[in-house]
């Protein structure tokens, strides 16, 4: 019995046989890299939503402590008000307790003439 009758091509065979396995391990690797592409894309795109809702809740915390704020304020550009607080009440409306935001320069200053209105009314009564 011959052997080049039952293998032709041995190193032909050989080389058939694993550029077929190292194909197939290429498109598996392929197929793994994209899979992992997409994970990463997901993750990336939940950590972006959590990071969102955490901006808008903070952006409505502070929100909500600015309404505090101009609530505690408002009385102090009411002269009605003014007329009629004594000077707890007004102190009361001065400055914003400490954990809400610090107010602006035109606010400061609207409550300073305020302020300095009740003392004059305070003075004068």
């Amino acid at each position: 019995m011959d052997s080049s009758e039952h293998y032709p091509d041995q190193f032909g065979e050989a080389l058939s046989y694993s550029s077929q396995r190292a194909a197939q391990m290429a498109s598996l690797v392929a197929a793994g890299v994209e899979v992992a592409a997409r994970r990463r894309a997901l993750s990336r795109a939940r950590r972006a939503a959590r990071d969102e809702q955490q901006l808008r809740a903070l952006q409505d915390r502070q929100r909500a402590a600015q309404q505090q704020a101009r609530a505690g304020w408002a009385p102090a550009h009411d002269q009605r008000w003014l007329a009629l607080a004594d000077l707890l009440q007004t102190a009361g409306t001065w400055g914003p307790p400490s954990r809400t935001p610090t107010p602006t320069r035109p606010q400061r200053r609207r409550c300073a003439k305020a302020r300095n209105a009740c003392a004059l009314s305070i003075l004068t009564r």
